[in-house]
């Protein structure tokens, strides 16, 4: 039958090849059939997924002629056993995986091939098909992790950190809370479970980014004024710890690194600049926008108000216009109504702020210690009398004793007799130094003023030396009287006693046929210089000048560059009755005097004139029957203890202020007096306008300086105010820089001309930066007249003080070295050249030859 096949198809093929029509057999349309597959599949095997364990079955539908035969094979190759319409594998391993499962069919015509079903046979256990990937976020941020597995059954999921499970992190994602630094580096897993198996994710890391710095409040520009503390702020957020750096310009500020910058003593050097800040941490940095700084003039103010100061009784109060000016005087010449000035005491008083606890030392005269409005105010024991070496310093002088009038204007009590000291609840000790020249040794001025263990004065707070010398010479330093005034910066713990001292009362006078004041008094400058004493010219000293209740220049004050302060002194307190100069109706000062009306200033017996209403030699005084008082007392003697009080308001206030922190406050809160006082111009000398004394000048640090009132009337009310919340120490090291005239010696002759010859200093200004205070030591040539002479000291800012004006009474010199100390340039930069300028007005005139001009500059 093949065979027959064979030829069949071989005739057919033969008959294509030779072109031939093949054509049915028979008439018209009937009687052939079209061929048919046989067999034939009508529903194909199906591809299976089971898990491995699970059956796997097969099946096919066929049909065909005759009885149909099945094969079913595995990727072309025969299962054995495996002949019917279905196949089944009863338990399926991971091994059939992937399977290629067919069948063939035969039937009597012939064999037909199924299509391939694929077997899939999963693992029962979970299977990670994706692993969680590592994630990177910023601190903040959250980070999620996922994985996808398959397996069979329900999965459960349990995230892990590091090897502790994650409580409720149970699901196919686990998102962190907010991330902190600390979570960087972390590590998360996943273990899959289910009821064949688990299995453990690989680990991912977790890497958490800081923040950069991000300024949420800027800085603010700031206004204030020149002296005080300014203090800029900023706000800012970032991870882990910000660091700052404070600008001032382009320029880092040393040691500010912190969230807020202050500027101890701001000067109007300061609000040339703008202030920023870079802050930092590891992930950046963001620097704020850059603010200015406004400020007005330290000591500004002219005027001042009071309110009721205290609740005393004491019946001399009203009198006392210095402590509360009521327009009550014991004068005739007094000011008009509503005119009057005082120490602006404001409440402090009824505040309590009266001194309490801070030691006064009244070196002077003496100390009658049993006095009435005083004894209570005696530190026993701590005093020293010189003469009888004792502890009481009581006077056996019976003519008045200027230092029992000092102490009670400091300190005399709030008692219901008498009047009241500035700071009436502060301690008094006494060391009459001054009594005569006799006990006026290098010995006795160390113990005066606490240089020597085992006395009183190494315990005081202030130190009040109303004295002065009236020579017409200019001295040179003495290396024994400085090391004990600059001793005083030790006491109080190394925080320094105050020292308070009187500038002099030499303004038309030096004293009877000492010097010559044809000059100064054709000129109305001051006969004496400030700088002629050399207690005047120390480094710690604040020199007060006096005013009167008019708030003028007294009419003795002795003026200068070195006056720090004023203070009230007040004139003469001359009635009307008696014949003195004009100045001598004007009110002088009230205070304690020697008790008794056989003793005093004014005293019975004695011929002296009764003044007025409280100075009655009988005893008929104004509330002063027993003559304990006086209203007579004046002086620049009296303006230092005024101050001396203040001072004491200001340390119970705040008790750790060092020295430099109070002459500060003192120069910030001052009153700027007299602010039309014209400069002095003299024509004669130079045949020109020639100015001998200036008005007051506003320097480049922002502080208004006058050779009459230092930085001006002393303000109790904002001294203590400021005191109250200064941070003490904070105005830094006290340093100093010390040069000697550019080029050496070079040119002496000063010419007689209004140009004069003029010396520079290159001061570099690395330490200090802030000038608190210049000081010249200058060597003379022989013959050297102070009367003919001006010297000025110029700053690299422009600020110009007369340290010596011409015309003074002073007619003989040192040529050893002569300080001339100044205070108007507080406040300004130091960096610069620095220029002295010398004045003749006389015959040929010179400096040393061989000795270099020097130039000091101490400060901050």
């Amino acid at each position: 039958m093949q065979q027959g096949l064979f030829k069949k198809w071989s005739g057919l093929a033969a008959a294509l090849l030779l072109g031939l029509s093949l054509v049915a057999c028979g008439g018209g349309g009937g009687g052939g059939t079209t061929a048919t597959a046989d067999p034939s599949i009508s529903s194909q095997p199906q591809s299976q997924t089971v898990y491995a364990g699970e059956a796997a079955n097969f099946s096919v539908t066929a049909t065909g002629t005759g009885t149909l035969t099945y094969q079913w094979r595995n990727a072309g190759i025969a299962i054995s056993g495996a002949t019917s319409s279905t196949y089944s594998i009863p338990a399926t391993s991971l091994g059939d995986n992937a399977a290629q499962i067919s069948v063939e069919v035969t039937g009597t015509k012939g064999t037909v091939a199924s299509n391939n079903a694929t077997l899939t046979v999963n693992n029962p256990a979970p299977v990670i098909s994706t692993q969680p990937a590592a994630q990177s976020v910023m601190v903040g941020q959250t980070a999620t992790f996922a994985v996808q597995a398959t397996g069979k059954g329900t999965l459960g999921y349990q995230w892990k950190r590091g090897s502790a499970n994650i409580t409720g992190a149970t699901s196919a994602s686990y998102t962190t809370p907010a991330t902190v630094i600390g979570d960087n580096g972390a590590k998360f897993t996943v273990v899959i479970t289910n009821a064949a198996d688990s299995v453990t994710s690989e680990e991912a890391l977790l890497t958490v980014t800081g923040l950069a710095p991000s300024i949420t409040t800027q800085p603010s520009a700031q206004s204030a004024r020149a002296g005080t503390p300014v203090t800029f702020t900023v706000a800012a957020t970032g991870t882990g710890s910000l660091t700052y750096q404070w600008k001032k310009g382009t320029s880092n500020i040393a040691n500010a690194n912190s969230a807020s910058y202050t500027l101890n003593a701001a000067s109007l050097a300061d609000s040339a600049a703008q202030y920023s800040v870079k802050v930092s941490n590891a992930y950046g940095e963001v620097t704020s926008t850059p603010v200015g700084l406004t400020l007005t003039a330290a000591n500004e103010s002219s005027t001042c108000s009071y309110e009721a100061t205290s609740s005393s009784s004491d019946p001399l109060l009203s009198y006392q216009w210095h402590i509360k000016n009521n327009n009550l005087y014991f004068a005739s010449d007094v000011p008009a109504t509503g005119a009057g000035v005082d120490l602006c005491m404001g409440g402090l008083w009824a505040s309590n702020v009266s001194g309490t606890g801070v030691k006064v030392n009244v070196v002077d005269t003496g100390l009658e210690l049993a006095h009435e409005d005083l004894s209570a105010r005696v530190i026993a024991g701590s005093s020293r009398n010189f003469v009888n070496n004792s502890n009481d310093p009581t006077n056996a002088a019976t003519t008045g004793d200027h230092g029992t009038s000092v102490a009670g204007l400091i300190a005399a009590s709030n008692n219901t007799v008498g009047g009241s000291g500035v700071a009436p609840s502060a301690l008094l000790m006494a060391y009459n130094y001054i009594v005569n020249s006799t006990v006026q040794t290098l010995t006795n001025f160390g113990i005066a003023f606490g240089s020597t263990v085992g006395y009183g004065a190494v315990n005081a707070d202030v130190v009040n030396f109303s004295a002065g010398n009236t020579s017409s010479s200019l001295f040179e330093p003495s290396t024994s009287s400085d090391a004990v005034v600059n001793n005083l910066t030790t006491l109080r713990n190394r925080k320094g006693a105050i020292f308070v001292k009187s500038a002099g009362n030499g303004f038309s006078s030096l004293g009877a046929g000492v010097g010559d004041t044809t000059y100064c008094n054709a000129s109305k400058v001051s006969c004496q210089s400030a700088n002629q004493d050399n207690n005047n010219k120390q480094q710690n000293t604040i020199v007060v000048a006096s005013l009167n209740a008019n708030g003028t220049k007294s009419s003795y004050s002795t003026t200068g560059s070195s006056i720090w302060v004023s203070g009230f002194g007040g004139e003469y307190g001359y009635d009307s009755g008696y014949v003195v100069s004009s100045a001598g109706y004007k009110p002088a000062m009230l205070t304690t005097d020697q008790t008794g009306c056989s003793s005093g200033y004014l005293r019975s017996g004695s011929g002296q004139l009764s003044r007025n209403d409280l100075d009655k030699i009988d005893g008929t005084g104004v509330s002063n029957a027993n003559c304990n008082y006086t209203a007579g007392f004046n002086g620049t003697s009296s303006a230092a203890p005024t101050v001396s009080g203040v001072i004491a308001l200001m340390l119970q206030a705040n008790p750790k202020l060092t020295w430099r922190d109070v002459r500060h406050i003192l120069a910030v809160t001052s009153r700027r007096v007299n602010p039309n006082q014209a400069p002095i111009v003299n024509t004669s000398n130079f045949g020109t306008a020639f100015t001998l004394e200036q008005g007051w000048v506003k320097n480049a640090g922002g502080y208004w300086y006058h050779n009459w009132y230092g930085f001006g009337l002393v303000n109790a009310a904002a001294a203590v105010a400021m005191a109250q919340t200064f941070t003490e120490g904070s105005l830094g090291a006290f340093v100093a820089e010390t040069k000697a005239a550019s080029g050496g010696v070079g040119t002496t002759s000063i010419p007689f001309n209004s140009t004069g010859l003029s010396k520079t200093f290159a001061i570099t200004g690395t330490s200090p930066s802030v000038v608190e205070q210049a000081e010249l030591t200058l060597h003379f040539g022989s013959g050297y007249q102070p009367i003919c002479h001006q010297i000025e000291l110029t700053s690299p800012a422009g600020t110009k003080s007369i340290v010596l004006h011409m015309d003074t009474a002073h007619t003989s010199a040192s040529t050893s070295g002569v300080r001339f100390v100044s205070n108007a340039f507080y406040g300004e930069n130091a960096a610069g050249t620095w220029t002295a300028r010398f004045i003749n007005s006389c015959s040929a005139q010179s400096l040393s030859s061989t000795t270099a001009q020097q130039l000091i500059i101490r400060g901050r």
